[in-house]
């Protein structure tokens, strides 16, 4: 992982083989960050999913081989007990053009990912009573 500092903007280089949520934590823990991010890149057997209300839990779709990460956007936050939350939704386009989307729950760095981030204020995400989800719910 390369980081860049531009200005008020974090610039991440991920490289192949690299894990992106991992990477988000240990940027986001090295550099006290919190705050929110685009990118693109490519991604090799990502892992997506999408919440079902019903059952309050996400549904993974794990998919094979390679994908342009068309965008990411997200942001990264705190729990109560400090740690480090990011929250990532990806479209990724497969080799016939076709577009799928959703929350990432893994991607590793097919050729490159890169993610440019700017700071905020440290937010808190906790438990809520509806969907059992750490939704953002306080400022820190």
């Amino acid at each position: 992982m390369k980081v860049f500092l531009s200005g008020d903007v974090y610039i991440l280089v991920l490289e192949v083989g690299e894990k992106v949520l991992d990477s988000l934590k240990k940027f986001a823990k090295e550099n006290d960050f919190c705050g929110f991010m685009i990118g693109i890149g490519a991604l090799k057997d990502p892992v997506i999913a999408y919440f079902d209300k019903e059952e309050k839990e996400y549904k993974h779709i794990e998919l094979k081989g390679d994908y342009e990460l068309t965008s990411l956007l997200g942001n990264i936050g705190r729990l109560e007990n400090g740690e480090i939350v990011p929250h990532v939704h990806v479209t990724l386009g497969n080799n016939e053009g076709k577009i799928l989307g959703g929350h990432l729950i893994e991607g590793e760095v097919g050729v490159t990912v890169e993610i440019f981030l700017t700071k905020t204020k440290c937010f808190i995400r906790k438990k809520d009573n509806i969907f059992n989800l750490n939704l953002i719910m306080d400022e820190a």
